[in-house]
């Protein structure tokens, strides 16, 4: 009797669990925590909040927006096997437990726009805006991706060849961007570069620094002088006064990385017509949005989508379950790093239970209520 009763428990017990038809329950495979930290830097607030995530079970947080990973890296080093993922360049160099970092070619493209100017060639590039990502093709420049070097590879289980594959899937679904072609003027090229950066500086480790190896690496390769200016506050009067005190010492193509440049550019391509600006993460407007780019300004964006989507599907796919997104900002680079974030996460599980769809699409979306969709093996928790 005792063993009827028993048999016809574990006979109960898996009709609960399994379900009938379309009304099966699947469990959570993988879980999001999803954060604005509304800043660039952290603090003991954000890192209180990154304690309590890696204190409940939070293996790895994406740190997404300037200095906002000291807080995540903080409260990583408090629990066994904390893990974070680094942003914009390859952070490992920072440290041992950042285990990849979603990227994209600042310093190329730096490189690339100067070498434009230099040559003669801003009437190709001026008044426009890029939008680099992944190249379609194997032998092309991936502007986006995770680094593959051997000491930057950090990962237990997911193999180089792997990446490659998920490479050559994305290739295969890219759909063509193509960059327009420019309508600006051919400035005169001078003989110094100067960058202006944002609220960092050349060495934060991030956005500014790679910006700034981008210019050192041409100036020295092309033996042009190279300087930069850092503004004495976080406002359009002082990013007004350090682009003046460049143009007055002789700068005749400026570098200016992010987003705070753009009312500030918007201004400047109308005060100074002769100097070539290069702004990156941005597109100029004044401050009831009005959008304008002239023909002395090159703007580039990036698919920072295409970066989230392979730096989560790379932790995913290497035995992570518990994941973190930490945005700085909700502006629109840092939301389509979190958008495809959350993709790449929800496609890897997909493929580990072979439930992935034929077709991979890396959706983007730079609305502040951002919430991508996700599969039944995917559960996000947006926090305010």
């Amino acid at each position: 009797m005792k063993k009827l009763i028993f048999s016809l428990m574990l006979i109960a017990c898996a009709f609960l669990f399994v379900g009938c038809g379309e009304e099966q329950q699947v469990e959570t495979k993988i879980e999001i925590n999803y954060f604005y930290g509304g800043q660039f830097n952290g603090d003991a607030t954000i890192t209180a909040k990154m304690d309590g995530w890696y204190s409940n079970g939070t293996q790895v947080v994406f740190a997404c927006g300037g200095s906002i990973y000291t807080s995540a890296l903080e409260a990583a080093k408090k629990v066994e096997g904390g893990k974070v993922i680094g942003v914009d360049v390859d952070q490992s160099y920072i440290d041992p437990i950042i285990i990849t970092s979603a990227m994209k070619g600042l310093q190329s493209s730096v490189e690339t726009a100067l070498g434009k100017y230099f040559a003669g060639k801003w009437n190709e590039i001026g008044g426009t805006t890029a939008k680099l990502g992944l190249a379609k093709e194997a032998d092309g420049i991936d502007y986006v991706g995770i680094p593959e070097a051997d000491a930057s590879w950090r990962f237990n289980k997911f193999t180089k060849a792997q990446y490659d594959a998920i490479l050559a899937k994305v290739r295969a679904d890219l759909e063509v961007v193509q960059q327009p072609v420019g309508t600006g003027k051919g400035l005169t090229a001078g003989n110094k570069i100067a960058l202006v950066t944002d609220v960092g500086t050349i060495d934060d480790e991030s956005f500014n620094q790679a910006a700034w190896q981008g210019v050192k690496a041409y100036g020295d390769a092309n033996s042009i002088e190279y300087t930069y200016y850092q503004p004495s506050a976080n406002s359009k009067e002082a990013r007004l006064t350090s682009i003046g005190k460049a143009v007055e010492e002789g700068a005749s193509v400026i570098v200016c990385p992010g987003f705070l440049f753009e009312d500030t550019i918007y201004d400047c391509q109308k005060l100074y017509p002769e100097v070539a600006f290069i702004l990156l993460d941005g597109e100029p407007h004044d401050a009831t949005f009005n959008y304008e780019t002239a023909e002395n300004v090159y703007c580039i964006l990036y698919q920072e989508e295409q970066a989230g989507f392979l730096a989560g599907y790379a932790a995913v796919m290497d035995g992570y379950t518990k994941l973190g997104f930490l945005g700085g900002m909700d502006v629109p680079a840092v939301i389509r790093f979190g958008y495809g974030f959350v993709q790449g996460c929800d496609y890897a599980i997909q493929e580990l239970e072979g439930k992935a769809p034929e077709k991979l699409v890396i959706s983007s979306n730079s609305d502040k209520d951002v919430k991508p969709t996700v599969s039944e093996y995917t559960k996000v928790n947006y926090i305010n």
